[in-house]
Formats: C-alpha cells, structure tokens, sequence
C-alpha cells in the first residue's frame, strides 16, 4: 500500500493523506471547534489522550520514539476534522423528508424556471433591444439550468434508491470514516493494509478493525452522543473494495506484461 510518501514525482499527486492533513491544517479555528462539538471528552484540545494513543501504537507497532503522543495527535486530531467536517455536510434526515425538500424547493421552480426560458414567445418579454439579457445570456443560462436540472434528478434517484434499499442517514459518514482511518493508519505503518476478521458478525477484531473501534470511540456519533455505533458492515465494504482494487492493479499489469511479451514474441523453431 501507499507509504509516507514525501515528494511528488514528477507530476503525481502527494500521497492521500499528505492531502487530507493539509486540508484539515487549513482549518484553522475550526480546528477547536470540531473537536469540541464532536469529541465527548477532549484532551488538552486534542481528540485523544495518551492512553487512546498508547493502545493505537500497540495495535500498529508504532514505536513511541518516532510517533510520540505529540505527532499522533496531530495525525488523530485531522482524522476527527476530517470525519467532524462530514458529519455537518451530511444531511440527517430520513430520504422521504430530504426528498420532499429537494422536490418542492429545488426541483418544481428550476423545471418552472428552465421552461420560462425556453418559452420563445415569452422571451419577447425580457430580450430585445436596450434589455441587459441578450438572446447568447438567455441560451446559456438555458445550458446552465438545464445542467443543474439534470444533476439535481440524478442527485434524487440517489436518494430515493437508497431509500428502497433501507440505507441508513448515516451509511456514507461511516464510509467516509473507515476510509480515512485507513489512510492514516497506512501513513502511520508503510506495510499496514486494512483486513478484516469478523467472528459471527460480532466486531471485526483485525488490526484495522480494532483501530477503526479505538478511533471511532471518543466519537459524538448519536445525537445523545451514548448509543453504540457499528462498523463491521462499513469495515467489510471497505476490505472487499480495497481488495477488489489491488486485483486490478495487478490485473492490469499482469495484460500490460503479456502485452509487451505478444509485441515481440520468440521465433518459432521450423521443422
């Protein structure tokens, strides 16, 4: 998997985690009030304290010379931004009220709107001479809309097929956490890869999946900030999907090499 990384080469982007820690750098204030808002139990303004870190560095086999509690932090405190910045973008409503919502403020008036534009005789109104809006405005805002139009309907198909499939508010938080766990613990353990081990459906007990338990602990997840949360169906989709990529990977290279073999291949022996 993925290293620390360090340089780009050439014109290959940092590594992904290099780019996530950048971003949650940026933050700034920000910073603090995440952490605050969906920490139960901050540490000296951190996401976790020492024995938090002290369990992640048993689990990785990190030694505590080169990832002190005071490197972790910065590592675990983006985690959390990162995770904090999801959770508010997320919305928490069940799909039949987003749906709703979407449909009678967004959807009706840009339909409304996209066949005002098109309506040639009305156009009459607002495009002629001395007008602001010229007829190149108007045919451009009716690419604009219609664009709009269309990614808004796929956005609801979205919603509505999730919601046949019963796909909880927050299916795609847990997602988006497991993945950057696994980001992070990749840059924490250059040989780290996420595996699962999942007893009877009970917690996933891999190294991943008791890292993806730690981190997610201090965690305001529930609106009581009380009630468990799950990840093993979240920890499955992730394994499967990584290795679901690195059979590619491999699949790939493996036709590139036989390729490069069938352009040039070994002279025949004659009879």
């Amino acid at each position: 998997m993925g290293g620390s990384g360090g340089e780009a080469d050439g014109e290959d982007e940092p590594w992904t985690w290099e780019r996530a820690k950048a971003f949650a750098d940026s933050c700034g204030e920000l910073k603090a009030r995440f952490i605050n808002h969906f920490v139960s139990r901050p540490y000296n303004g951190h996401a976790y304290g020492p024995h938090d870190l002290a369990q992640l560095r048993r689990i990785l086999s990190l030694d505590e010379n080169a990832w002190p509690d005071t490197v972790l932090h910065e590592h675990t405190d983006t985690l959390v931004i990162l995770t904090a910045r999801a959770f508010v973008i997320t919305p928490q409503e069940g799909a039949k009220i987003r749906l709703q919502r979407l449909n009678s403020k967004l959807l009706t008036p840009t339909r409304k709107l996209l066949m005002a534009l098109q309506d040639e005789e009305f156009a009459r109104e607002y495009v002629q001479d001395g007008s602001p809006l010229t007829e190149e405005d108007r045919q451009q805002l009716i690419e604009s809309v219609t664009v709009f139009k269309a990614n808004l309907e796929k956005h609801i198909a979205e919603i509505k097929d999730a919601g046949r499939r019963g796909k909880a508010w927050d299916s795609d938080l847990k997602d988006r956490f497991v993945t950057y766990v696994d980001w992070m613990c990749e840059f924490l353990d250059n040989n780290f890869e996420p595996k699962r081990a999942v007893d009877a459906g009970s917690e996933d007990h891999s190294h991943f999946g008791k890292c993806v338990y730690l981190l997610a602990r201090p965690l305001k997840w529930s609106s009581d900030g009380i009630r468990p949360v799950g990840f093993d169906g979240a920890i499955r989709k992730h394994v499967d999907q990584w290795r679901s990529s690195i059979f590619r990977v491999a699949q790939e290279l493996e036709d590139e090499r036989n390729g490069r073999d069938g352009e040039n291949p070994p002279p025949s022996s004659s009879m």
